[in-house]
């Protein structure tokens, strides 16, 4: 977005370290947020039919009750989803400054499908005790003359009341979609330029780290709302006996339910991850999701079989720890995917701070480490990995530089062999220098 690029400033390579850390931040906010909101409102809608479904008092009082808790207060939905997601994108613009990938694009558009979400669901919100109160009236206060009246406002609202709610949830979903594509191709940087919007969104990566989202949602929904009512709230709260059963028994499933798929979905993640970005820190906090759920699942046993909500908060501690490693995890990707574009921008920091400090030095463009991060992950010199090995086609380069330079910015398929080369979406100055630093290597392993 060019409004966006205006507003970048040079960063050096301590600021572009510095704003991976607020990105963790945000989305420690955001993304446990968005997950509340958005499973505490489809489980609202989905008691609400029911109420009417089977003119059930119960299910009314409980649609009521998880929406008030999810959404909190109208000022929730700006301090923890709308200015966290904005400010995410102000530092997206500043991460990917010079790459020409569409992320930051991509992310402001869920911001406006997330903001026009939330504005839907706290209308919901606001609207449900006309709802209540509609229920509550006794027809018999009513004048005769109204009564037919009454009875067609009854039915009206039933109707037009969860349209906000549905609504909501619709442009609430489109958000977290685009959000969780965002991330998903910003963590790898053969994606940063799809085929298509489409390609991104229905990509495989997208799709299982979207469902690990909403396995996430529901599990941290229904540990959430039980921790909310038994500790956070709980002198607010006096249920009757037969709904204080029924209201930590119906919460206690959703978190059994939901929270099983995260193993799987997790491991299915870590797998379609490429070798080349798998390290130490990725493993060790793909061990951590793994182990908190699981921890979480065997306290959310004792809740939900023998009654014990003392350990329900343990659960949602848990769960929300679960989260947090998810969160991290994601961002070493993105930070390990951005390394080579890192290096571009702290190069040219350094060019303008030597400029204004009147000493005009040159920073050259570390081009191992931009083929290290790019390249290696399918070319070795001496052997075939994905692509072919550089000495064999290395030798019809000599003494053209810029031909090899062409095909680095604009790669076409040459070989049936092999498959089409990703474009690395180099700059000029990277891509020669990435080319100049094969063809000296070439000449040095060639003697």
């Amino acid at each position: 977005m060019e409004f966006l690029d205006k507003l970048v400033l040079p960063q050096s390579s301590e600021h572009l370290e510095l704003l991976h850390y607020i990105s963790i931040l945000l989305m420690s906010i955001l993304i446990p947020y968005l997950s509340l909101i958005f499973g505490g409102t489809i489980l609202s809608l989905n008691y609400f039919r029911k109420s009417y479904a089977k003119n059930n008092a119960t299910y009314l009082k409980l649609a009521k009750d998880v929406l008030q808790i999810v959404s909190v207060n109208n000022f929730t939905a700006l301090a923890l989803g709308i200015l966290p997601l904005f400010s995410l994108i102000l530092v997206y613009s500043q991460i990917f400054h010079k790459t020409a990938t569409h992320h930051t694009t991509d992310l402001f558009l869920a911001f406006l499908f997330v903001t026009v979400g939330l504005l839907f669901i706290y209308t919901f919100r606001l609207t449900f005790s006309l709802d209540l109160i509609l229920k509550n009236l006794e027809e018999g206060k009513v004048p005769e003359i109204s009564k037919q009246d009454f009875a067609k406002i009854k039915i009206s609202s039933a109707k037009i009341l969860p349209r906000y709610g549905y609504f909501g949830i619709v442009f609430l979903f489109a958000g977290i979609w685009l959000l969780t594509g965002v991330l998903t191709s910003a963590a790898n940087f053969n994606y940063w330029q799809p085929t298509s919007f489409i390609s991104m969104l229905f990509s495989i990566k997208t799709i299982v780290y979207l469902l690990l989202f909403i396995s996430f949602s529901f599990g941290l929904t229904g540990s959430f709302i039980l921790f909310y009512v038994f500790f956070w709230n709980k002198e607010n709260y006096q249920f009757e006996e037969s709904y204080r059963e029924f209201f930590i028994k119906i919460n206690s499933k959703l978190v059994y339910s939901s929270s099983l798929f995260i193993p799987l979905l997790s491991l299915i993640y870590i797998y379609l991850i490429p070798k080349v970005y798998l390290s130490a820190n990725i493993f060790a906090f793909s061990f951590f999701v793994l182990a908190l759920v699981l921890i979480a699942l065997s306290l959310n046993h004792y809740v939900l079989n023998k009654s014990k909500i003392g350990y329900n908060s343990l659960v949602f501690f848990f769960l929300l720890l679960a989260v947090f490693s998810m969160i991290v995890q994601k961002e070493i990707l993105i930070k390990n995917a951005t390394e080579s574009n890192a290096l571009v921008l702290s190069a040219e920091y350094e060019k303008i701070l030597a400029e204004l400090k009147g000493t005009g030095a040159e920073v050259t463009i570390n081009a191992a480490e931009i083929y290290q991060v790019k390249c290696a992950a399918c070319h070795q010199f001496d052997k075939k990995l994905v692509g072919p090995a550089h000495l064999e086609v290395l030798p019809k380069y000599e003494g053209k530089l810029n031909q090899l330079v062409s095909f680095i910015r604009n790669p076409v398929k040459v070989d049936p062999a092999y498959p089409p080369m990703p474009n690395p979406g180099l700059k000029p100055n990277e891509a020669e220098a990435v080319a100049q630093y094969l063809i000296d290597e070439y000449q040095k392993l060639k003697k």
